[in-house]
């Protein structure tokens, strides 16, 4: 199974797609499940703004990398 094939699997068993970043080896919530989904299990460049929380990103925009 691939990444993409994995990531969409979990997300049709009832988990949330999140933003990965290696480079902090830290992982974010997306506030918009939609506009990641056909993105899920690639590498992306993502454009947005943290909330508050500092958990959470605002997705403005995403491309494949």
């Amino acid at each position: 199974m691939s990444h993409p094939e994995c990531a969409i699997a979990c997300v049709e068993m009832g988990a949330a797609l999140q933003l990965f970043v290696p480079a902090e080896d830290e992982v974010y919530a997306v506030d918009d499940q939609q506009k990641v989904m056909e993105f899920a299990g690639t590498d992306v460049l993502v454009t947005g703004v943290l909330k508050e929380d500092r958990k959470t990103v605002v997705v403005h925009s995403i491309t494949a990398k």
